[in-house]
């Protein structure tokens, strides 16, 4: 209910700051003003709708003359934005912050945080729920968001597993945003599960040099059906693994469990399954979690493809099939980075399950 209606009247911000505001009748604009450095990066984010309020805001960030330099709206399936910013010069600059549709009320309220920012990274992903039976592995897919030019290498974390599931060790290494969660359940594991969260642990250093740890939790994404076959994504907090009964496939093997490519070299995986009884549906090798031509989940390195003389889909009585990965002049130097190939078994025209073989390290090795 501030007077910050204009930006002669914005009302000064310090960072890091926290701000409630409420916009009490239709219309309402607040200003903010701070100042900032050529290059300095900076963190605004505002929380209303995470908090069962109405607001749809929108911001905006103005320089001192008045012209409108970024403007932010929803982010990520969500009506409550979070954006990074940089100055492009020394000098004074206004955030606003507004309702989308113009509202106020009584239940108008949001939470305004600003701070400096810098190397940073988000972490999402594919996986919000896993099935094992014992003996068996399963894929999670990561993807790291990379903020203000932070390259380094990201370790993934897997907390609160049901007795008898590990996570196979895994880091995103440097010049990579995508990477491999595979589950593996011991064959003595009984029916269980368990909510888990998955995070990303980083070493980054400021702008003097000093050295932190920024742990970052996953931002899981879930699949709405609808009735009529439409879907729809939406963010969960929590991911649920569960220890099964024995399910279509009793067994994915991958070999070699160790892959060494040089750049423009090709090395083939052969895969062999091990069918349920009286289970014959068709299964499909993959690499990539993919749903018709949009890639949901990627593990390869840059520059590691699939090779088009791959045997991918087994049918009836066949069992085994290959992976060929080629890599390319180009690609990515990675030391024994772990992979797997999905087997990959529809359960509707729409949603399949994706069964994993063992992990298989790969090592690029660098162009000479």
């Amino acid at each position: 209910d501030g007077k910050n209606i204009s930006m002669q009247a914005a009302h000064p911000l310090t960072f890091p700051v926290g701000i409630n505001g409420r916009f009490p009748a239709d219309d309402g604009v607040h200003y903010y003003s701070f100042d900032a450095k050529k290059g300095d990066a900076c963190l605004f984010e505002v929380t209303a709708q995470r908090l069962g309020l109405p607001l749809d805001c929108v911001l905006e960030v103005y320089g001192s003359d008045g012209k409108l330099q970024k403007e932010s709206d929803d982010y990520l399936q969500s009506k409550d934005t979070k954006f990074y910013w940089n100055a492009p010069a020394d000098g004074q600059f206004f955030l606003s912050v507004r309702d989308l549709h113009g509202r106020g009320g009584e239940r108008f309220l949001y939470h305004l945080s600003a701070d400096r920012s810098g190397p940073d990274f988000e972490l999402g992903g594919e996986y919000y729920y896993a099935q094992l039976a014992p003996g068996t592995n399963m894929i999670w897919f990561a993807k790291l968001n990379r903020i203000n030019a932070f390259n380094g290498p990201v370790e993934i974390i897997v907390e609160g597993l049901p007795e008898g599931v590990e996570a196979v060790p895994v880091t995103i290494p440097e010049g990579m945003i995508d990477g491999a969660i595979i589950l593996k359940c011991a064959a003595d594991a009984k029916i269980n599960a368990s909510l888990v969260r998955v995070s990303g642990r980083a070493i980054i250093a400021d702008a003097n040099g000093t050295s932190r740890e920024v742990v970052r939790r996953g931002r899981v994404m879930c699949e709405q059906q609808s009735s009529g076959g439409g879907q729809a994504r939406w963010p969960i907090s929590t991911q649920i693994v569960g220890v099964t009964k024995p399910l279509d496939l009793l067994k994915v093997e991958a070999l070699p469990n160790e892959v060494t490519l040089k750049p423009g070299e090709k090395q083939e995986i052969t895969v062999r399954i091990e069918r349920q009884d009286g289970f014959t549906d068709p299964v499909t090798l993959a690499m990539s979690f993919d749903y018709f031509t949009s890639k949901f989940g990627e593990q390869l390195p840059p520059g590691v493809t699939v090779g088009t003389a791959s045997k991918l889909r087994l049918v009836g009585k066949i069992l085994e099939g290959t992976v060929i990965l080629e890599a390319s002049d180009k690609a990515l130097t990675v030391e024994k980075l772990p992979i797997a190939v999905l087997a990959r078994v529809s359960i509707t025209f729409s949603i399949t399950t994706n069964y994993a073989s063992n992990p298989i390290h790969l090592t690029v090795l660098a162009k000479d």
